[in-house]
């Protein structure tokens, strides 16, 4: 690989033999070298290749303020998550997480605990997501004898989710609000408790998830069964009251009008939740 540009002493941005940009880490490799040298792949600890722009020029400044360790550890972490996953993320992982990954253990170094008002939630409505972050902390506790607070667990939960939805880590908080007031419409209109544990919750959750992701898109369903809507507001009149109440939350809170065809599907979910509930 040759030389394109050097960030530092440790970091320097490359050219494969396709003529790909990447940057390469690792100790030294950016010293005593100058641009179109071809570099030692030997000194080469992590390699990114970055397709979207925007996110590669995010991680270029980030590479040149944190320690090197903590990207590597940042790699592994997003390595096996990815693996995890069986499944591709957004590339902005690896700055969002990469950043708050260092930032967090120089945080706990001086003793300073940052609470995570979301750790309930999270535990909850990312379940899996959460599992790979209290992975992650046993990963920097084995590679740096920092054990991290179960808090960051969450935070590094919701980066994952983040990366998965494809959006902002403020989109990924806002989505986390809505499932829990939604849920909590339900809880009041209905007084019951949830099975947490159970597939119908967990349904009603993935459908959710999906719907704010439609919504943040732009997406809708079309209305295609008006006779099936009337039966269904007919033969379950709480459920679509319970429905009613959360259609107006939706558009007090994000200015979108739900579909008969996405108040449908709402009433039959909040059915089979109540039903299991019962």
């Amino acid at each position: 690989m040759q030389v394109a540009k050097i960030l530092n002493n440790n970091q320097v941005i490359c050219l494969d033999d396709n003529g790909k940009e990447c940057i390469a880490v690792g100790k030294g490799l950016g010293f005593g070298v100058s641009v179109g040298d071809n570099i030692v792949t030997d000194k080469i600890e992590k390699c990114f290749s970055i397709i979207d722009e925007e996110t590669q020029t995010k991680f270029r400044r980030l590479v040149t303020e944190i320690p090197l360790e903590h990207i590597s550890l940042a790699d592994e972490i997003i390595s096996y998550v990815k693996c995890s996953l069986g499944k591709s993320v957004s590339d902005n992982i690896y700055v969002s997480l990469t950043d708050h990954l260092s930032f967090a253990i120089e945080r706990c170094k001086k003793g300073h605990i940052l609470s995570n008002p979301l750790l309930w939630e999270t535990k909850r409505f990312y379940y899996h997501e959460y599992k790979l972050g209290m992975i992650a902390l046993d990963m920097v506790f084995h590679k740096t004898g920092i054990r991290l607070p179960e808090d960051e667990a969450a935070f590094i939960a919701l980066h994952i989710v983040n990366a998965e939805a494809g959006g902002t880590f403020d989109e990924t908080v806002k989505v986390t609000h809505l499932i829990q007031d939604v849920l909590n419409i339900i809880k009041y209109h209905f007084n019951i408790i949830f099975d947490d544990q159970g597939l119908d919750y967990n349904r009603f959750l993935t459908h959710l998830r999906f719907f704010m992701q439609r919504l943040k898109e732009n997406k809708t369903y079309a209305s295609k069964d008006s006779a099936f809507y009337q039966v269904l507001r007919s033969e379950y009149p709480n459920e679509y009251h319970c429905a009613e109440k959360i259609k107006s939350y939706i558009f007090n809170g994000y200015q979108h009008e739900m579909t008969e065809e996405e108040t449908m599907y709402l009433v039959v979910h909040i059915n089979r939740l109540i039903k299991s509930d019962s």
